[in-house]
Order: C-alpha cells, then sequence, then structure tokens
C-alpha cells in the first residue's frame, strides 16, 4: 500500500528535502507498521530534537511523511482521514485565492477582479512594502469592488511591533479579515505586544 504525501519546498531545492527523506528518515521507517504514524512522527520528529530542528527542511519533509502514512491509514481502514481524526464539523470550507503578490494598487484591483470572476469571494493579497503602499493597495480594492470580496492579507514577517500595529489599525478601517505574519513567527513577545492595542483600543 502507497501513501502520498506533500513536502512544501518553496525557496528551497527540493532536493533538501528529499535528502532529509532518504537519508534520515527511511532508516527509522523501514520496517515499522505504518498505521503507528502517531508513533513513528514522534520518533522521526525526537531524533533531531537536540538538534534543535524544530522548522525549516526537517520539519517539513516530516509533514510530507505525515501526510503519506495518515493516507496509507485512511486506505487501509477504508475511510477518509478526516473520519481517523475525530470527524467533521461541517461538510463545506470557505475557499480562498492565495496569494495576490505585489503589484501596483491598479494591477492588484485587476487581479482581484479576475478572482472574483471566478468565483472567489475571499482573497489574500501579499503586503508588506510599507504602511503608504500597503494603504493604496487595500484601499484600491475597496474602492472597486466594495464588499464584493473579502480580504486577507499576508506581510511574510516584513516589520517589527511599531509598524505592524500602525499597518493593523489601517487594515482594520479596511474591514480586512486576517493580518498574518506581521512579524517572525517565533518572536512571541512581539506577537503579544501587537495584539494588545490592536484588541483593546
Amino acid at each position: 500500500m502507497v501513501g502520498g504525501g506533500e513536502a512544501i519546498a518553496r525557496e528551497a531545492p527540493p532536493e533538501a528535502t528529499a535528502a532529509v527523506i532518504n537519508n534520515l528518515f527511511k532508516p527509522m521507517l523501514i520496517g515499522k507498521d505504518p498505521l503507528d504514524n502517531e508513533v513513528i512522527w514522534e520518533q522521526l520528529f525526537s531524533a533531531m530534537r537536540i538538534r534543535g530542528h524544530y522548522a525549516g527542511y526537517y520539519v517539513e519533509a516530516l509533514s510530507g511523511v505525515d501526510l503519506a502514512l495518515w493516507d496509507i491509514k485512511g486506505k487501509y481502514f477504508g475511510k477518509p482521514v478526516y473520519k481517523l481524526i475525530g470527524g467533521a464539523f461541517r461538510d463545506r470550507v470557505k475557499a480562498y485565492a492565495s496569494s495576490v503578490l505585489f503589484m501596483s494598487p491598479e494591477d492588484t484591483v485587476k487581479e482581484v477582479e479576475r478572482l472574483v470572476q471566478e468565483g472567489f469571494r475571499y482573497v489574500k493579497v501579499k503586503i508588506g512594502r510599507g504602511y503608504d503602499m500597503d494603504k493604496a493597495v487595500i484601499k484600491a480594492i475597496r474602492d472597486s469592488l466594495g464588499n464584493d470580496v473579502e480580504i486577507m492579507v499576508d506581510a511574510n514577517t516584513a516589520y517589527n511591533v511599531s509598524t505592524a500595529i500602525k499597518v493593523g489599525r489601517m487594515l482594520e478601517r479596511y474591514d480586512v479579515l486576517w493580518f498574518e505574519e506581521p512579524v517572525p513567527p517565533d518572536n512571541i513577545e512581539a506577537y503579544s505586544r501587537i495584539a494588545k492595542p490592536l484588541t483593546y483600543q
């Protein structure tokens, strides 16, 4: 029985992820019962924990293996994976188009209009080029499409705390649904500092 899993490799060469799977994981996987997927996940994760591998290529490769094991388990039991992990709270989910990349405000509007024509009502837009450009892009979308589209944004860690707060307040005025990754994800203190003034105004 074969399982498929995706191990994301955006900027990295896929050979890096393949090397982790083939050279590190494969010896630990051979001979294991794939139905013991949660035990296997813990063993693979723990193998490099002492060296601080909590993110990056190692964990991305692990995610691909984990998905493949869940896929095998689903095929073995003849059930969709959502049944194996406890069931579904809903039978439909809202899809959004991701991501509208860096463009001029005018070109961004054209791209969002195209996505709306394709049937998307939710669109995620890349921001992070500075307050003025972010505002120009979001304002242009709202001015053109009004409430026909719901906007989410992703800054990909472009900002420091003070700028993230300033941008967050602007996004609220344009009824943006969420502000993803304003600062690096491991900077918990920064997220706490950002959340307080945006939550309690």
